[in-house]
């Protein structure tokens, strides 16, 4: 050892001049060029031959890897039923009668137990194209260095849990931002408990490398297990890593918005009611070709929900017809077609339909919107308060829905009463009048129902996350220097974002930012000004907003285990 430095430089620098310390680091840099891929190994510098047979074996693969990366972006099955069905086969036939002249050199001369189209070959090369593509998303998100996991549960066809894992970040790319949200997995689940998923997402992770210091959020649905506050996934994770903060999926939320509707007995049965006219109609081929093709109501496709309620309603006079002709004929289902009939008749059926189809209409759009990528919390909060804001102005647009909804009763003969008997089953109300009847004991609950679990599922107070996106230009050049220091006190507790807030609330007063492209173009070139505004901008939009990317996995899930 040393007890002094000098004596270590002296003899550090007489050690660079050893023969076999030169020789040793040109060797390894020698090794390093060759790993790279920069410099020939000495082998095939010597043999000129061997060079020749990797290169053309490289060439026979590739025409076998670009067959089978083919067959998976086009949604084809490699193999049949049987060895004479071979999508994958038939796609290097077809590929040799094209001209791939080394491909049919490779299939007729080669060596049978080297033809590579085995299917432990194919599983094997499915293998790595799996592993270049997680190591590439893998690398986007760490180098982001500003991502949330998102994680759903199914069931596949053999009846295994799986959990599909995602991960949701910023990428800078030619001077670009963009959001991105990307697959990264299936896990299959053993167990189903708190504990066991929280295990499986961050083994999955550790697999994967992604590095959980730049985790911000994690976005799951709201089921107990998932974010119970002391013993759910989401607490588990947070325990170990607490810097991860929790999202419920705004998609489920507003799903579960349309699900509270339900308490109110008459929308729960007139649902009830569209999905068996549904199911009615399409449980045979000849009845299904009697009416326009009307889609089941699902649990899962939210925006196919009020999709269906939509084409229901407009399309609602040709059932009614096909209803009653099935009914007045001698057709096999002539008993349930006048058993639909009658309750599709009934007035109070005809009002919940007006009343949901016209808010279905509304809330379509925005379940459309919600489910895409580049959204973020800010922006969902913001088409939510709209929502709410038109829910409370319609409070006074009842007479149109009646007048329109007395119209159509009309054209098929029906008349709208008011019960004016006692019931016992419901609420009694001091009115005769059709309209303030109908208006009391559905339109104001219906409405009610809308505002009040809006505001409460999409409540800010639920997080603590929402004063990163007061930074955002339109929220942020409002303020006065006070409010900036106290939003970035409340944000960073040190202090370090005070000077640098100074500076991002000069730069918003300059410049018109108007959508989010214009933002994130702002966050490129602003980065050099404000470098933690900028961070804590990232992690904002980093956050997720929905699951839906993960849910859209598990309509190849299928395909996958078949």
């Amino acid at each position: 050892g040393f007890d002094k430095y000098k004596d270590f430089n002296e003899a550090a620098r007489n050690h660079v001049q050893i023969e076999w310390h030169k020789q040793a680091l040109s060797e390894g840099t020698s090794l390093l060029a060759i790993k790279k891929n920069k410099k020939q190994s000495i082998v095939n510098i010597i043999s000129h031959s061997r060079l020749e047979l990797i290169t053309k074996n490289r060439e026979k693969l590739g025409s076998i890897i670009r067959t089978i990366i083919f067959c998976g972006t086009h949604d084809l099955a490699l193999r049949g039923k049987n060895s004479s069905e071979d999508n994958f086969k038939d796609l290097l036939n077809f590929r040799v009668q094209a001209g791939d002249l080394i491909l049919k050199h490779h299939l007729e001369e080669g060596a049978q137990n080297a033809q590579y189209t085995s299917v432990r070959i194919e599983h094997e090369i499915i293998g790595i194209c799996e592993s270049i593509i997680a190591n590439d998303i893998v690398s986007k998100a760490n180098n982001s260095k500003c991502f949330s996991i998102l994680a759903d549960e199914t069931c596949d066809i053999a009846g295994v849990e799986q959990l599909s894992l995602g991960v949701r970040f910023a990428h800078f790319e030619d001077g670009k931002l963009t959001i991105q949200e990307e697959f990264l997995g299936f896990v299959e689940l053993k167990k189903f408990d708190a504990q066991s998923i929280s295990d499986a997402i961050l083994s999955k992770c550790e697999s994967l490398k992604l590095n959980m210091a730049y985790c911000v959020g994690q976005g799951y649905d709201g089921c107990s297990v998932m974010s119970g506050k002391e013993n759910g996934v989401k607490s588990i994770i947070q325990r170990k890593y607490p810097n991860i903060h929790y999202v419920h999926c705004s998609s489920h939320r507003l799903n579960l918005v349309v699900h509270d509707l339900n308490k109110l007995s008459d929308v729960r049965n007139t649902i009830g009611t569209i999905k068996e006219i549904i199911n009615f109609f399409r449980e045979s081929n000849i009845r299904r070709q009697l009416v326009p093709s009307i889609s089941m109501l699902c649990e899962t496709r939210w925006t196919e929900n009020h999709k269906t309620i939509r084409l229901f309603k407009k399309h609602f006079e040709t059932i009614l017809e096909k209803l009653y002709e099935m009914s007045e004929g001698f057709t096999s289902g002539k008993q349930k077609a006048y058993y639909l009939y009658c309750a599709a008749t009934k007035p109070i059926f005809l009002m919940c339909l007006f009343i949901i189809s016209k808010y279905s209409e509304i809330l379509e759009p925005i379940t459309v919107l919600l489910q895409n990528k580049q959204i973020n919390l800010l922006e969902c909060q913001n088409h939510i308060k709209r929502l709410i804001s038109i829910f409370n102005d319609e409070r006074n647009e009842f007479d149109d829905i009646f007048m329109k909804c007395q119209k159509f009763s009309a054209t098929i003969g029906i008349e709208i009463p008011r019960t004016v008997a006692k019931q016992s089953k419901r609420a009694n109300y001091s009115t005769e009048d059709p309209k303030e009847y109908f208006k009391l004991s559905l339109f104001f609950p219906y409405i009610d129902s809308l505002i009040s679990s809006l505001s409460i599922r999409f409540s800010e107070e639920n997080t603590n996350i929402f004063n990163y996106f007061r930074l955002y230009p339109s929220t942020f050049k409002t303020m006065t220097r006070e409010q900036c220091n106290q939003l970035l006190l409340e944000i960073d507790r040190s202090g370090d974002l005070l000077n640098e807030g100074i500076v991002w609330h000069k730069i918003v007063q300059d410049i018109n930012i108007s959508t989010l492209d214009d933002m994130l173009y702002l966050l490129v070139t602003a980065a050099k000004f404000v470098p933690k505004i900028q961070a804590v901008l990232l992690k904002s939009l980093s956050l997720p907003v929905t699951t839906a990317t993960i849910k859209r996995s598990f309509s190849t899930l299928r395909r996958v285990k078949t």
